[in-house]
């Protein structure tokens, strides 16, 4: 990362903090659910926040030399991460983030453009009038997989 990229992640960053901080201060941290692909925050005004879980490393079943538990703390504990050099740090505040704004996320409108295409190559041109998408079907089958997770 160049110095420019760093400014503008730190200014980015901070914008973050300052405006969320009044918020972070009066919610109570609900859940913390830091999953390998993404990172759950819910408080306990009912705010729920996703964002994408970033690593430098998964090398080891403990991605966080710092753990620290923070449900039940001040949603100021995860925003305090935002500003935090370890990536996973800024992603769980992130999610806080995200928890925190959900009133105001679900009051904005619904975007009905969006189109989601899984295989391109079955798409045909039909008419020439805008669709939705009504459902979608998955189909999944176990792939090898040399861990075994035991509890």
């Amino acid at each position: 990362m160049n110095g420019s990229q760093a400014n503008t992640r730190m200014s980015l960053n901070t914008f973050l903090y300052e405006h969320f901080k009044r918020a972070a201060a009066a919610a109570i941290i609900d859940c913390v659910s830091i999953g390998l692909g993404y990172t759950a925050v819910t408080t306990d005004a009912g705010g729920i926040g996703v964002a994408y879980s970033y690593f430098k490393s998964k090398r080891s079943c403990q991605f966080l030399p710092d753990f620290q538990d923070c449900e039940g703390r001040s949603g100021l504990t995860l925003l305090e991460g935002i500003r935090s050099e370890e990536p996973l740090h800024r992603s769980v505040a992130l999610a806080a983030i995200n928890a925190l704004n959900h009133r105001a996320a679900i009051q904005l409108t619904e975007d009905s453009h969006n189109i989601a295409l899984f295989d391109v190559k079955s798409a045909k041109l039909v008419r020439c009038y805008l669709f939705r998408a009504e459902g979608v079907e998955f189909e999944f089958r176990e792939s090898g997989n040399p861990y075994v997770v035991v509890e």
